[in-house]
């Protein structure tokens, strides 16, 4: 029988100890990972053509997200402990930005297969308050943490997660207010220029981030065993980085700031894309 000594603080020593308890409390900040590449085949087998696949992936991508929040809800009520301590792990903390960018995903995936607005606006401001509470929390977290790892052992590939949620946000905000109708209802300047400055500092972040991590896979010693899938990354960000802004591009005639800066756009994307 588990004693309360089993429980880390803020769980409750009345949660069962089954199989499905302690899957729910180990599980992984990144499994959001799963709503974002289902979204992105549906997405593509839709600009395909592939009808039946795009709309079955979308099916199963709505009950993947719908099953992944219950389970983070039923972790963040009963094993609150262990979720605050894996937002504070430089390891795996960044896993929580997958909340982000599934959610802006499966948000985009929904607009293009279905038009239903109303349901990507809600995932869209979703995203950006989720954004908003990981980006602050975690990196706020990993700054004024005490004792912090060896870049070897606390960086990798996963941190760009930060990268693909930030331009997440960017492309599927760009197509909801490109597609408002005219005035009244044209979007305001601010909209478009928050989700401009939000590509920008995607940028950024990206430029930092695979900096560092160049410098720990070329200077430091690496194993196999610390040469994780999260790697996959490095190419995944700086793709929907270019797919951002190819987005802003494809759509600067919906704001004029956007169309005298599409020079700088078309240079800084294909920047990206090289």
């Amino acid at each position: 029988m588990a004693s309360t000594a089993d429980f880390r603080p803020g769980e409750s020593p009345g949660a069962a100890p089954g199989r499905l308890s302690s899957a729910v409390a180990g599980l992984f900040p990144g499994y959001f990972a799963l709503v974002m590449a289902t979204g992105i085949v549906s997405v593509a087998a839709h600009l395909l053509g592939m009808a039946w696949i795009a709309y079955s992936l979308l099916a199963v991508n709505i009950a993947a997200y719908v099953v992944l929040w219950l389970l983070m809800l039923w972790r963040l009520g009963v094993y609150w402990g262990r979720v605050a301590a894996d937002l504070r792990n430089h390891a795996r903390g960044p896993g929580f930005f997958t909340l982000v960018a599934g959610t802006c995903v499966l948000g985009t995936e929904i607009l293009l297969l279905t038009g239903q607005r109303p349901i990507a606006w809600g995932l869209w401001l979703l995203g950006i308050g989720l954004w908003l509470l990981i980006m602050y929390s975690f990196f706020g977290a990993v700054m004024t943490a005490e004792n912090k790892p060896q870049l070897d052992t606390g960086l990798n590939g996963a941190w760009l997660v930060a990268v693909v949620a930030t331009q997440s946000l960017v492309v599927l905000g760009t197509l909801l207010l490109a597609g408002l109708d005219a005035p009244p209802a044209a979007p305001p300047p601010g909209a478009f220029f928050a989700v401009l400055c939000c590509f920008l500092l995607g940028c950024l972040l990206y430029l930092i981030i695979i900096t560092l991590i160049f410098y720990r896979l070329a200077f430091l010693p690496l194993t196999a065993a610390s040469f994780t899938p999260p790697y996959w990354i490095n190419m995944g960000a700086v793709a929907i980085t270019t797919l951002a802004g190819c987005t802003l591009i494809l759509n600067a005639k919906h704001w004029a700031l956007l169309g005298e800066l599409l020079p700088f756009l078309k240079g800084f994307t294909l920047f990206f894309w090289a």
